[in-house]
């Protein structure tokens, strides 16, 4: 039942982030551009979530107590996306 609401969620913070890391030329390669974006995105994702659980719950309360963990697995995305990414772009099959 989660899965359409993650589609929603993850496809706009993806849509989000690739129109900031992509704009003006930058062609995704700004590792503070990517960052920025990220951030950015983080409160488009916990808006579909908060809306996609109180649909589900039928409740706008219940759902505020996941935006700590919505949080909290967004900063842990970042941390490791980042390095994980500055890592595979030095791989000559991902330039």
């Amino acid at each position: 039942m989660w899965a359409p609401i993650t589609i929603v969620a993850r496809g706009l913070q993806g849509y989000i982030v690739g129109k900031i890391a992509w704009s003006k030329g930058r062609n995704g390669t700004s590792i503070a551009f990517n960052v920025i974006a990220t951030i950015v995105s983080i409160p488009f994702m916990i808006a579909v979530y908060y809306i996609g659980e109180g649909i589900l719950y039928g409740n706008w309360i219940a759902p505020l107590a996941s935006i700590p963990g919505d949080l909290v697995q967004n900063i842990l995305g970042i941390i490791v996306a980042v390095p994980v990414c500055v890592a595979l772009k030095k791989v000559p099959y991902f330039k």
